[in-house]
C-alpha cells in the first residue's frame, strides 16, 4: 500500500477494496496453442452481452454529460470495460504504467479527445488532447501513469470526446479510476501477445489483457472477438480496431 499521506484514510472513506477480484477464472487451454488455433480466452461467463452503455461500463465508471453525436448512432459509443468485475470496488487495476482505455467511437466528421489523469491525493494532473480518426471503430486512448507511481497508487481518469467545440454541453465525458497493481514476475515469462493476454486475464487484469490482444487483433480476430464477447461486448466485437491518436497538445498542473 502506498505510504502517501492520507491515502489510507481517503481509500477507507471511499469504501473501495483494493484487491484482485475473486472467482475470475478465464477459460483457456492449459497450453497456449499456435497462433492458428483458438484458445478461447475469456473473462467470466457471467459477463454475457447485455447491450451495455457507457454508464454501465464497469465499477467506478460514470458518464457525466452529453455526447448525443456519439450515443445516438446506429452503433453507439461504448467504453469497453465490463460492468461486473473487480467486485464493484470502483478501481480498474493495471499492472503497467503505460496503459490504454478502449472505447468504440462511431464514425463522425470530427472528434477531439481529451484524456485527463489526476492524482486525488496530491491534486497533480495532466491532460493530453488527441485528434480521433473519423472512420470510427474501437479506439485505444493512451493513459500514462507517473514514473514515480508505486503499488496501489490510484488515479482518476477523465475521457472527454468533443464533437462540437462550440457546444460544450454535448461533449461526452466518462470518468473512472485506475489502480496501479504491478505484478511479481510470472514463473514463466509470456513469450507472445496471446500468452500475455492469458496471463493477465488469469490475474483479473482486463485492461492489460485487452491491450495484449489488441496488438494481434487483426491477426487473431476470433480471439479478440471472443474476449470482448466474454466481457459483455458482443454488439461491438466485430468493429474494426483503429489507430489512435495524433497528439495535439499536452499540459500538466499541480496544486
Amino acid at each position: 500500500m502506498s505510504n502517501r499521506p492520507g491515502k489510507l484514510l481517503f481509500a477507507g472513506l471511499m469504501g473501495l477494496a483494493l484487491a484482485f477480484p475473486f472467482g475470475i477464472s478465464p477459460s483457456y487451454g492449459s497450453t497456449v496453442k499456435s497462433s492458428s488455433q483458438l484458445i478461447a480466452l475469456k473473462f467470466p461467463q457471467a459477463n454475457t452481452d447485455r447491450g451495455q452503455t457507457a454508464t454501465s461500463g464497469g465499477g467506478g465508471v460514470r458518464q457525466t454529460s452529453g455526447g448525443s453525436c456519439l450515443t445516438k448512432a446506429n452503433l453507439p459509443f461504448q467504453l469497453l470495460i465490463p460492468g461486473d468485475y473487480n467486485q464493484g470496488s470502483g478501481f480498474h487495476n493495471t499492472a503497467n504504467k503505460e496503459t490504454f482505455i478502449y472505447a468504440y467511437v462511431p464514425p463522425q466528421s470530427e472528434v477531439t479527445a481529451k484524456v485527463q489523469l489526476a492524482d486525488p491525493i496530491t491534486k497533480a494532473q495532466n491532460q493530453t488532447t488527441f485528434a480521433v480518426s473519423k472512420e470510427g471503430g474501437i479506439v485505444r486512448f493512451p493513459v500514462t501513469l507517473p514514473d514515480n507511481a508505486i503499488k496501489d497508487d490510484f488515479y482518476n481518469v477523465t475521457l472527454t470526446l468533443i464533437c462540437d467545440a462550440n457546444n460544450a454541453a454535448d461533449n461526452l465525458t466518462v470518468e473512472l479510476t485506475v489502480n496501479y497493481t504491478p505484478l511479481a514476475p510470472s514463473p514463466t515469462k509470456p513469450d507472445s501477445s496471446l500468452a500475455k493476454a492469458a496471463f493477465y486475464a488469469e490475474q483479473g487484469l482486463w485492461l492489460d489483457a485487452l491491450n495484449a490482444l489488441a496488438a494481434i487483433a487483426k491477426e487473431e480476430p476470433e480471439e479478440w472477438q471472443e474476449f470482448l464477447e466474454s466481457g459483455g461486448f458482443k454488439t461491438w466485437a466485430e468493429a474494426p480496431v483503429v489507430e489512435c491518436c495524433q497528439m495535439v497538445k499536452t499540459s500538466a498542473s499541480a496544486n
